[in-house]
């Protein structure tokens, strides 16, 4: 895979604790300003897993999707207050699956810490033939589709 877009930072997507997938796309690190936010991926993980590739293919997220937040900025915001609940708290309110850096870099969660809709949006199933215990919906068995 490239890099992103020259005028996208970084992406990051969540995960809200009802499994809720949406991907966040930012301008500049340092303002935080997210300029770019599309939900409802856990109807259509398929689709979340093309869009992290278009971006880092280069492609500058399209603003007339059906899915995409009015106010992205205002969504980020939300959610980060969230993110910062979840992480004082210790509690998971939501949290990050993916982050994708400018320079093509992807991080991802533990595959044993995301629902089923993550699962199929960022990970592809890998069957370890050395272990009995490796099927399909066993976490473990997961690895970054990035």
């Amino acid at each position: 895979m490239g890099k992103l877009h020259k005028g996208i930072d970084h992406a990051v997507l969540t995960e809200d604790n009802g499994g809720g997938l949406t991907l966040f796309v930012f301008a500049d690190r340092s303002e935080r300003k997210c300029i770019y936010a599309h939900s409802g991926y856990e109807c259509n993980p398929k689709g979340c897993k093309e869009d992290i590739q278009a971006l880092l293919r280069g492609d500058y997220p399209p603003t007339d999707w059906e899915g995409n937040e009015a106010d992205p900025n205002a969504l980020w915001q939300s959610t980060s207050e969230w993110l910062d609940k979840s992480f004082r708290n210790n509690v998971d309110y939501v949290h990050i699956v993916a982050t994708i850096h400018k320079n093509g870099k992807v991080e991802m969660a533990d595959p044993r810490e995301v629902g089923n809709a993550a699962l199929e949006a960022v990970y592809r199933f890998v069957p370890d033939p050395s272990s009995c215990c490796c099927e399909e919906g066993d976490n473990a068995c997961y690895e970054p589709a990035f």
